[in-house]
């Protein structure tokens, strides 16, 4: 290496500085070259010497030399700083080795580069030679950790920005973010590895699995990765794909975390959404198609990414349709708009296939609904329960849906099924879109009925099929029930109707007279249209299945009887009469057939010419488009209907046409036709082809180009045109999906006979832009905009009509200013859309036009003529006033006619209120007064009279008219039905209307013009100056009583001149269906259209009607209506003769309203006076005000009654006091008045408006606080507004201590609301609020008789701390903290008396004992109150740490914690109030008490930090004591019905809080932790079973298994095999054979669980505890124990057992002793066997052999084996035998191989693998290979069985004792089981064959050395185990001598081996697997090694 460059440096630096000119002088006269060479040379020296100044080195050598330095190759220049690790470094590479020892060496290197290459960045580029030094992948991993370790620790030293790096989070990107959003964003901007190329070159060090300095870069990714998820994820993201597997792996780690919701979730999930979509859509789908239960959560997170729009919409049907339908459950998207948008996306995708693009969507739909429909039938809600399936209004969308698009044909009857299914598992689906879905859903989405609506259908349908009701009396109730909006009613008419069809598969097991009476039932629901939609085509299905049946069946009866029922509504649907008439059992029928025959033949076509005729002359109603026209000019005066002979012939040509033979078909159809037939060929093809189907109008067209007529063109035209009119002007068009496309086929039809043929649409026909602005003025741009749309695409196959055509520019600018400025929805916006592509248009050029903006509204004009007419009568009226004599009366008066608008105009209102201005200054007015003899007096009260008329008129008048119109009409139409004399109608409706709209509006209005009169009477008095006349204030009630006939008298023309108008109108087409009757002289009698009813015909005589209608006698019924009405006197009270069913109305809800009335003279609360009183929407506003004016005066009345009441607090009124009984009525009114929510609500606000005027009485507030609290408690929403009220409203007068005492007594009101607010109020300083609180606390805590504790107002009482603490300090403030100082007992207990020296007599030392035990008592009644205040504390929303420690404090202080008595005492009562509590509440209040004593223990124990270690640890004792004994108390108390919940959330808890615990001694910690593993050591499942599921979760526990295996000195090993020993006995003792019990199934589950976790991160934990564990695992457990021996330790891997030529003996860890927590000696000295063995081993003899067998034998015991039904064998000694010899065995080999003493043996079938020096060697000459053999030989079968399993538990992963146990094995197998075993080697063999496949069979993992000596016994022929007696007798093992000696069964024999081989080689994969990084993580307990890495 050239080291001159470094050479000349060196001697440049003086003290840390550069000598730059000294520098440049030295490279110019040396002339150092700056090559890659010398530059790397230069940075290492760099890296090396930490005083240099890298920048300026950097910077000067750069100026001497810019042009080398500029062309230098940066990643030449690093690469040499890199050592070829196998190479020695050169001589010219001397000193070129990159070590980055420390920070500021790293910092001196980017430094030195960046001065090199220029170090600040321009426009934000990247310092390309930084970039390389961080971006590059180091061959030396070790450099690459190092760089990645000190650029960790460069907060303060390295700022990469300069150079231009990019940063992965950038704050600036979330700057609209949510704030905590933000404030992790910018603590994250600023950490040191916030950078990509760092997480890069991080992410891509773990991924060097061969290196060996990997183990760093995953330790280093596992300390930052937790503390820095969030970098490491999104920098990870933008790593290019592929990705290697472990990238992958700890990606996918990363996303799990985010997912399971970090507290940077957000943050996350935004961001990723920008970076990577495609990975975050795809990751959420997979973890969908893992778990579907995780939608809502997927859900949540979308919204909180801000992607839920465009993850509906991905290509994965079924996730698309669970996230839309739980989002709809939520209100974020309807089911409905998903539905629409995702067809027309996947429409404008399109398709490749031949079938409609939807198609997929449509069955995936299909298939989506079938499964949630099945769920939802076969596990049905039970009434309450929430919802979990689909709520109805998505399912009714998706119905709706597939109705509307094409289905696929083999789908149609997986549709209808479907349909079905659907109604039965949502029967709500009855009536639902019919206008009354509120109603519906007000139970929310529960799809079960209540109970009581079950039993009110049953009781109907008893009563029915018992004729004690008509069918006709069900079907008027049904008709109720559908249109009310009462939930209940809804609730019934479904169960009715749904139980109906429910019923329809058990109809023919009906008898018949029940079945009779269903179907007449059956067929009126049709009938009456009492169901619609799909319930409707289900019932015609229905009876469409019976009328299939034999017609000798009942069914076939029931359908008959059922369809004879709604014949009359047959000609609605003649598709359906089509396929009638292919039953062959309606022929029998010859009339009705006949009748079905003739709609079918007749269709919808035959009536064509007189509906044209008849739409061309009839008026256009109020709500239909005058854009529109049918009017084509061309006669129809000679068409008629053809033959059945020539329509047939017809129809099938049609029928068979196709475009191949268009032409000669054409010619076939234009002989047929005649010009007669024109009409109803053109109906027939406009009405029932192009109408139905738009794919074939190409077709058509060109039929009808082939014929040539046109003049049947005309006609197909004037029918098209008929049909668009009939669909626009149809009021169910918006609302049916069906009609709209009709429509829409229409318009194409239309566009393609006219436009696309060059043809003009007249704009007499069709008016484009007046129609588009009828639709927007309408609110039908739904229905209008489609078909304009539709019909304009087909001016793209025109010549003429093309853009830039002026007309087709003109309709584009309109709909170019709707989609922009109409707000259009996004369906409607997109058929623009369609036909600006079809027109080369794009939408955003074409100009939008002003039409529709800026033309004048129909209610501007209607205001201008409004104006007009006003002005004309104000003219007339004053001329015509000049000559008017005296005004008397009203009758007197003219009576102009008033029309008031319907639309609620204000000005128009004002001008015709204008009218009687004049006739209000003319009233007699009546009385003594001065109000009417005063001049100035009787003018204000005039001024007050026309104020108030014009205040209540409109309403009255409105609403009055409406009802009366509505009521006339309907009587008028029922009795005139058959009445042909449209002059006697008109007679009659006006006398109804008129005396109807009189009585309402008289009623309606008296109570709210004599209250506003009242009220504006008095204002206009104050105004005027006579405040003062007290006098003439109160002769206002009576003058307005005198007067408020006459006044109403005004309101009551005007309401009859309005009803004159409304009935006109309302009756308008029977007056003229009546007139064209007449007109057209027919002969036969007239019946009025809309007689929709039979029963008026089927009364008797004389209210029967008869043909000629009414005779005189009925007439004059309606004649003299109202003639004979009885007058009113003056003055009489309205309230006590009301005169219409209002009134009655009133009086029904409750006998005790009048009462009211009768005790309640006052007028009202003045506070409210004022106030208007609105009614709730749909009343009577004049009924409402009524009802509110009664509760007003009650409420009056019983303040009076307060204040003459002598009692003092309502617990001394009786229930029949007169305050009590008033109390009663007012709740009475309330709760059943129509308005019930309204009227409480009005009726809680007069309450606390009377309350805090009632402060001085407590019996006032008392009894107000009682009515308050049961208005609250008969409405949740009055509830909370009286909540809101009184804790947040700013109204000063809640400051009241009285009254905020009386309600927090009564609980309406919480002490903790009133705390927060308040304390907020105390901050800001408000004196009110300071005084309130200062007064409130002293009330409720220091008085007499508290209420409250202190720990209630901590929030006000810190506030209120901070006030005193100020200068000045706040007096209140200072003054209440004062009062609580003193307050603070000096001491909780009582001083003790000092004991007497003198002796007591025993009556002394009973009366001690008395004393001593209510000193007892008291003491435990002190400390619960102690720690109830703790818990309103803990519970406090204002409780800060700060308060926690100041009580434990104050305990401190009081002695308690340093008593142990005190403490003992305080613990205990804690922990029992805490489960006492638990077991009394219920949710999520249920463990307040229990969390707010975890929080007490914590909080103790942190406060304790400057005391002792073993005082804490003291403390810690005396709680997990006291939790034990009550734990053990409550046990054995409740025996089975122990729950052991409370006890389980409080350790959890405390485990939580101790986590949690800041700047606290980790000795502590590690001492508590143990404290609580030996806590529940004692509470082991055997010994507290019924605590079993806890404890076991409570052992695995997050936050104490990895805490305890954490404790240094592996001190909580111990403690963990304990615990886990203790679990798996507990589990064994429930087994009995293969009985398996589900609740220990689970547990096993779990347990295996909790084993694989130690398995994966601790694996030297059951390595050096598996002789304990294995022999408390039961002997059934046979893969738990294998899951504890296949343990191996992290630092070796395990070889494959099936390798070729593997040296198992050679393998360097084989000589290695393994280590063991447990010596075996021990337990071998327990049992009494240690002397035998050592006896035996320094001597071997059959006789101490004989011996020890003996000694392994015990009493038979219950527990099972493996094919024992009980054990006599001591298999614990055995296993201890077994581990001592292998311990001694290897031991003593290892001895003799180092003194060379092994001697080689010429037999090798029983070793492993031979080898040298450095093999491990079995010495089979052994005493311990002996003692086994003499074992196996003395035992017994059962004894060798266990000595078996023992040696096998020794089978583990490659060590001495695995290798010595194997060699025992197989020389047991080879020659010397030969000699050592004589006969019983056979035996031997079978056993352990048994044993080795008994724990290979079953599931995975295995252990290593398990495999090893299983398949060396396998493959080795020595062993010749295929040649075993016992393995030839199993038919799939044994061969066939004569089949083996051919060469076939040669090859049977080679093939069977290779199968074994093969399935040894599946096994050892399972166990590779299982000891891999693929071992799932399945507890709770986390990976505590490499986390992130192998998660």
């Amino acid at each position: 290496m050239d080291s001159s460059l470094v050479d000349i440096v060196q001697p440049s630096i003086r003290d840390g500085h550069l000598d730059r000119a000294k520098l440049k002088s030295l490279i110019e006269s040396k002339k150092v070259s700056t090559t890659s060479q010398s530059i790397s040379g230069l940075l290492a020296a760099v890296a090396g010497h930490n005083e240099w100044p890298g920048l300026e080195i950097g910077q000067a050598i750069a100026d001497a030399d810019t042009g080398a330095v500029e062309s230098l190759d940066w990643e030449a220049v690093f690469a040499l700083l890199e050592q070829p690790p196998s190479a020695p470094p050169s001589s010219s590479q001397k000193n070129l080795e990159l070590r980055i020892s420390s920070p500021v060496s790293l910092t001196n290197v980017v430094a030195a580069i960046g001065g090199l290459s220029g170090p600040f960045t321009k426009n934000n580029e990247e310092n390309k030679a930084v970039a390389t030094f961080f971006g590059r992948k180091w061959s030396i991993l070790q450099n690459q950790v190092d760089i990645l370790v000190h650029a960790s620790d460069q907060q303060k030293h390295l700022n990469l920005s300069v150079y231009g790096l990019r940063k992965v989070i950038e704050a600036s990107d979330f700057a609209q973010s949510p704030p905590h959003v933000q404030s992790i964003a910018n603590n994250l901007e600023s950490h040191p590895l916030n950078y990509r190329h760092l997480i890069v070159l991080s992410l891509d060090a773990i991924c060097r699995e061969e290196d060996p300095a990997v183990a760093s870069a995953r330790s280093f990714l596992d300390r930052f990765a937790k503390a820095i998820p969030e970098i490491f994820f999104l920098g990870g993201i933008t790593i290019p794909k592929p990705w290697h597997p472990l990238l992958d792996r700890v990606i996918g780690n990363f996303f799990e975390l985010f997912f399971a919701g970090h507290a940077s979730r957000q943050l996350v999930f935004v961001q990723l959404a920008k970076v990577d979509k495609n990975f975050f859509f795809d990751s959420l789908v997979e973890i969908f198609e893992r778990d579907s239960g995780m939608i809502n959560h997927i859900l949540s997170l979308a919204q909180d990414a801000e992607i839920l729009e465009e993850l509906l919409y991905l290509n994965h049907y079924n996730f698309g349709l669970e996230l839309a339908t739980q989002a709809d459950k939520q209100n974020l998207v309807l089911f409905d708009t998903f539905l629409k948008k995702s067809l027309e996306k996947i429409r404008a995708i399109g398709s490749n296939s031949s079938d409609p693009p939807e198609y997929p969507f449509v069955i995936s739909l299909l298939d989506f609904l079938e499964a949630k429909a099945t769920v939802e039938y076969t596990q049905p809600q039970v009434a309450g329960s929430p919802p979990t399936g689909l709520n109805l209004r998505s399912v009714a969308a998706a119905l709706n849906f597939v109705s509307s698009v094409e289905i696929p044909a083999d789908r149609i009857e997986k549709l209808k099924a479907i349909q079905i299914q659907c109604l039965q598992s949502y029967p709500k689906l009855i009536n639902f879109g019919q206008g009354h879905d509120d109603a519906i859903l007000a139970h929310g989405d529960i799809n079960s009925f209540p109970p009581e609506v079950e039993r009110e259908m049953k009781l109907y349908y008893q009563k029915m099929y018992e004729q004690k009701i008509e069918i006709r009396d069900i079907i008027t109730m049904l008709q109720r029930l559908k249109k009310s909006d009462d939930p209940l009613d809804q609730d019934v008419f479904a169960c009715m109707v749904h139980s109906l069809f429910d019923e329809y598969r058990f109809f023919p097991e009906y008898p018949l007279s029940a079945l009779a009476t269903t179907a007449v039932l059956f067929g009126s629901l049709v009938y009456f249209q009492l169901i619609e939609g799909l319930p409707l085509s289900i019932a015609l299905r229905f009876i469409l299945e019976s009328l299939k049946q034999p017609t000798d069946s009942n069914m076939f009866r029931f359908g008959l009887q059922a369809l004879f029922e709604f014949r009359q509504r047959l000609h609605e649907f003649p598709k359906y009469c089509t396929i009638l008439l292919d039953i062959p059992g309606l022929v029998s029928q010859q009339q009705f057939y006949q009748q079905i025959k003739d709609i079918v033949d007749r269709g919808q076509n035959a009536e064509v010419a007189s509906q044209n005729h008849q739409l061309e002359e009839t008026e256009l109603g109020p709500g239909d488009f005058r854009s529109v026209s049918a009017v084509v000019p061309i006669d129809n005066s000679h068409q008629e209907e053809p033959s059945e002979g020539v329509s047939d012939k017809v129809l099938f040509i049609v029928n068979n046409i196709a475009q191949n033979n268009v032409a000669s078909k054409s010619n076939e159809l234009a002989s047929l036709l005649e010009r007669r037939y024109y009409a109803w060929f053109a109906s027939y093809i406009v009405g029932q082809r192009s109408k139905q189907e738009p794919n074939y109008h190409a077709l058509y067209i060109d039929m009808l180009r082939h014929i040539g007529n046109r003049e049947l063109e005309l006609h197909c035209l004037k029918i098209t045109y008929f049909h668009i009119t009939q669909l626009l002007n149809s009021p169910d068009t918006i609302s049916s999906s069906d009609k709209r496309t009709q429509l829409k086929n229409l318009g194409h039809w239309l566009g393609s006979m006219t436009l696309a043929r060059d043809r003009p649409i007249l704009h007499k026909n069709v008016a484009f832009k007046k129609l588009l602005i009828e639709g927007y003025d309408l609110g039908k741009l739904a229905v209008v905009l489609p078909f304009v749309c539709k019909t304009l695409e087909r001016a793209s196959s025109s010549t003429v009509f093309l853009p830039p055509n002026p007309w087709l520019m003109g309709l584009m600018h309109v709909l170019s200013e709707l989609y922009q400025y109409a707000e259009l929805k996004l369906n409607l916006k997109f058929e623009i859309e369609v036909l600006c592509n079809q027109l080369d248009l794009d939408i955003n050029t074409v100009v939008a036009s002003t039409i529709v903006r800026n033309r004048p509204s129909e209610t501007e004009l209607h205001d201008a003529q409004s104006a007009n007419l006003a002005q004309e009568l104000d003219s007339l009226r004053i001329q015509g006033n000049e000559h008017l004599g005296p005004v008397t009366g009203v009758a007197n008066l003219p009576r102009p006619n008033l029309n008031l608008p319907n639309n609620g105009n204000t000005s128009n209102m004002e001008n015709e209120l204008s009218v009687y201005s004049s006739i209000i200054n003319q009233l007699a007015l009546v009385g003594n007064t001065g109000f009417v003899t005063h001049p100035t007096l009787k003018q204000i009260f005039s001024l007050a009279i026309d104020k108030s008329i014009r205040e209540v008129l409109p309403h009255v008048v409105e609403r009055s008219s409406t009802i009366a119109s509505l009521a006339a009409r309907e009587l008028i139409t029922k009795d005139f039905a058959l009445e042909e004399d449209e002059q006697k109608l008109r007679i009659a409706a006006k006398n109804v209307v008129r005396v109807l709209a009189g009585s309402i509006s008289l009623v309606t209005c008296k109570e709210p013009v004599r209250e506003t009169l009242v009220t504006n009477l008095r204002s206009m008095m104050v105004s005027n100056g006579y405040a003062d006349y007290t006098v003439l204030l109160e002769q206002v009630v009576l003058a307005v009583n005198d007067n408020v006939d006459i006044i109403c008298s005004i309101v009551e023309d005007a309401a009859v001149e309005k009803s004159y108008a409304q009935i006109e109108e309302v009756l308008g087409q029977a007056y003229f269906s009546r007139k064209r009757h007449r007109e057209s002289h027919t002969n036969q009698p007239f019946v009025d259209p809309q007689l929709n009813s039979r029963y008026p015909l089927q009364l008797p005589d004389p209210f029967r009607l008869k043909p000629g209608g009414l005779l005189p006698q009925q007439f004059a019924i309606y004649e003299n209506f109202g003639k004979y009405r009885p007058a009113v006197e003056y003055g009489v009270d309205t309230r006590q003769a009301p005169d219409t069913r209002q009134s009655i109305q009133v009086q029904n809800q409750s006998q005790q309203t009048q009462v009211l009335l009768d005790e309640s003279p006052y007028p009202g609360n003045a506070s409210l006076k004022g106030q208007a009183v609105m009614a709730p929407n749909g009343t009577s506003p004049a009924l409402f005000d009524q009802l509110i004016m009664q509760i007003q005066n009650a409420i009056d009345s019983l303040e009076k009654l307060i204040k003459e009441s002598s009692e003092v607090s309502i617990t001394q009124l009786t229930p029949d006091h007169r305050i009590s009984v008033l109390i009663s009525q007012i709740l009475t009114v309330t709760s059943r008045s129509s308005f019930r929510d309204d009227i409480i609500l009005k009726t809680s606000q007069m309450t606390v408006s009377t309350l805090f005027m009632l402060t001085d009485s407590q019996l006032g507030r008392e009894v107000l606080c009682f009515l308050l609290d049961k208005l609250c408690q008969m409405s949740s929403a009055t509830a909370k507004e009286v909540v809101l009220w009184l804790i947040y409203s700013d109204d000063e007068r809640k400051y009241n201590v009285a009254v905020m005492v009386t309600l927090i007594k009564a609980k309406l009101i919480t002490v903790s609301e009133i705390d927060a607010n308040l304390a907020k109020q105390v901050l800001a300083k408000i004196p009110s609020a300071i005084s309130f609180a200062a007064g409130l606390i002293k009330e409720v805590v220091l008085s007499n008789d508290p209420i409250c504790l202190r720990t209630d107002f901590t929030g006000s009482l810190e506030a209120l701390e901070v006030l005193a603490k100020e200068e000045p300090p706040n007096s209140i403030a200072v003054d209440l903290l004062n009062c609580l100082e003193e307050a603070k007992p000096k001491s909780i207990l009582k001083e003790q008396q000092p004991a007497e020296v003198s002796e007591k007599s025993d009556e002394d030392n009973g009366k001690d004992e008395a004393n001593k035990g209510a000193s007892a008592i008291s003491l435990k009644e002190q400390m619960g109150y102690i720690f109830a205040e703790w818990s309103r504390l803990a519970q406090h929303p204002s409780s800060t740490e700060r308060s926690l420690h100041i009580f434990v404090y104050e305990l401190s202080k009081q002695g308690i914690l340093n008593d142990s008595e005190l403490l003992y005492t305080l613990i205990r009562s804690a922990v029992e109030i805490s489960v006492d509590s638990y077991k009394k509440s219920t949710g999520s209040e249920a463990f307040l008490a229990v969390d707010s004593l975890a929080k007490l223990f914590v909080t103790i124990i942190e406060t304790s930090k400057k005391m002792e270690m073993s005082r804490r640890v003291e403390y810690a004792k005396i709680i997990t004591s006291v939790i034990l004994l009550n734990l053990a108390a409550d046990h054995e108390t409740e025996l089975e019905n122990f729950n052991g919940r409370p006890y389980f959330r409080l350790f959890s808890t405390l485990l939580y809080e101790l986590t949690e615990l800041k700047e606290d001694s980790e000795e502590f910690k590690h001492e508590v932790h143990l404290l609580i593993a030996d806590a529940l050591n004692s509470l082991q499942p055997l010994a507290f079973p019924g605590f079993s599921f806890a404890w076991m979760t409570l052992i695995s526990h997050r936050f104490f298994l990895p805490k305890l295996m954490e404790i240094p000195g592996k001190k909580g090993w111990a403690y963990l095999a304990n615990l886990l020993g203790a679990l798996v006995k507990f589990e064994g003792c429930y087994i009995e054979g293969k009985d398996f019990p589900e609740p220990i199934a689970v547990m096993y589950k779990g347990t295996l669980r909790i084993f694989l976790v130690l398995l994966h991160d601790h694996p030297e934990f059951l390595i050096e505890n598996h002789y304990s564990l294995c022999n408390s695992i039961p002997l059934n457990f046979v893969q738990l124990r294998n899951l504890v021996l296949s343990a191996f330790p992290e630092n070796i891997q395990l070889p494959d057992p099936l390798t070729q030529g593997l040296k198992v003996d050679k393998l360097p860890e084989i000589k290695e002793s393994p280590i063991l927590a447990i010596d075996p000696e021990l337990d071998l000295q327990k049992f009494g066997l240690k002397k035998l063995i050592g006896a035996y081993l320094k001597n071997p003899s059959q006789a101490l052999a004989k011996a020890l067998a003996g000694g392994f034998k015990t009493k038979a015991s219950h527990e099972v084996g493996l094919g024992f039904n009980s054990v006599s064998t001591n298999y614990p000694a055995l296993n201890a035998l077994v581990l001592y010899l292998g311990v001694q065995a290897v031991r003593s080999n290892q001895e003799t191989a180092g003194s060379g003493k092994i001697k080689a043996k010429n037999d090798k079938s029983d070793k492993l693998i031979g080898g040298d020096d450095d093999t491990a060697h079995f010495n089979r000459d052994s005493a311990h290979l002996q003692l086994l053999a003499q074992l196996m030989k003395e035992l017994d079968t059962e004894g060798r069985y266990f000595l078996c399993e023992a040696i096998a538990n020794q089978l583990r992963y490659p060590n001495a004792h695995t290798h010595f146990f194997s060699c025992v094995i197989l020389s047991l197998f080879g020659n010397y089981g030969t000699q050592a075993l004589g006969d019983d080697k056979q035996t031997v063999q079978h056993l352990i064959t048994r044993v080795l496949l008994e724990r290979i069979i079953c599931n995975r993992p295995h252990p290593w050395g398990l495999m090893i000596t299983f398949t060396e016994l396998l493959k080795n022929s020595n062993y010749k185990f295929w040649d075993l007696p016992f393995t030839r007798i199993t038919p799939e093992v044994s061969i066939n001598e004569k089949e083996a000696n051919s060469r076939k069964g040669l090859k049977n024999c080679t093939n069977m081996l290779i199968q074994i081989e093969r399935m040894f080689a599946s096994l050892y994969s399972h166990i590779s697997n299982s000891n891999s990084n693929n071992s799932p993580n399945t507890t709770g307990v986390p990976i505590v090694s490499e986390t992130i890495v192998e998660g």
